[in-house]
């Protein structure tokens, strides 16, 4: 919280207020605060050193930056120092809420005119009010989220339905791809297992015929003791 001047509609700083003012009007100017700081109104409490409590009084925004508020009336038939807090509320977090800017204006006192009537000029802010606004901020952003969500939802089903033959024929197509690749490689896997088959009877036919050409014979011999010999040996009819 730091001090700032009070400005007339004029735009003249508030020097002081005389006793028995009616109907005054101050103008604070926050000077580079971010876009969006004052989306919610921030209330002006006024009060001074004799009272407990503090009148609220909700401003007016202009533009970006620029605040204006009424002053009770009931006030400035006081003499002593007007007393002002700006009461911000989190436009993120409405249950944030804190003091921001202080200003002390003096009344100077005088002698009230003859012709003087007090008239309320401010609506005062209740603390139900408050509640009230707070709740009724909180259901707006609720309501703000569930729509967000709802359009996303409706968003998405409407792309995913103009989209959906679309999506189908590429499906479609994976599949047979996939197919088409499941069957190429089997056909391949078959076709070298074939290739193998023939091989090995092709090696083992001409090993045959080339013993059979030299006059080999193959023969095994039991011992009777688990022992097969194997030997290829010379056809004796040839020799």
């Amino acid at each position: 919280m730091y001090e700032v001047k009070c400005l007339d509609q004029y735009g003249n700083t508030i020097n002081n207020f005389f006793q028995w003012d009616i109907d005054q009007e101050i103008t604070i100017k926050l000077e580079g605060c971010p876009q969006g700081y004052l989306s919610i109104a921030p209330e002006f409490h006024f009060t001074n050193k004799h009272r407990d409590t503090a009148l609220i009084v909700r401003s007016n925004v202009i533009g970006e930056d620029v605040m204006k508020a009424t002053i009770p009336n009931i006030l400035l038939q006081e003499p002593y120092p007007l007393l002002v807090y700006v009461y911000l509320t989190n436009s993120e977090d409405v249950s944030s809420q804190r003091t921001i800017l202080f200003s002390e204006i003096p009344i100077r006192k005088r002698e009230m005119p003859n012709d003087y009537l007090y008239v309320e000029n401010i609506k005062r802010i209740t603390a139900e009010d408050i509640k009230d606004e707070i709740e009724a901020s909180t259901e707006e952003a609720r309501s703000n989220a569930i729509k967000d969500i709802t359009d996303t939802k409706n968003s998405a089903i409407e792309t995913v339905t103009q989209n959906k033959d679309s999506f189908l024929t590429i499906g479609n197509g994976l599949v047979k791809t996939a197919t088409a690749i499941k069957d190429n490689t089997q056909k391949t896997y078959d076709d070298t297992v074939k290739v193998a088959n023939q091989t090995k009877a092709k090696i083992g036919t001409n090993i045959d015929n080339m013993m059979t050409q030299d006059g080999l014979v193959l023969a095994t011999k039991n011992d009777g003791e688990g022992n097969v010999i194997v030997a290829i040996l010379l056809n004796s009819q040839e020799a």
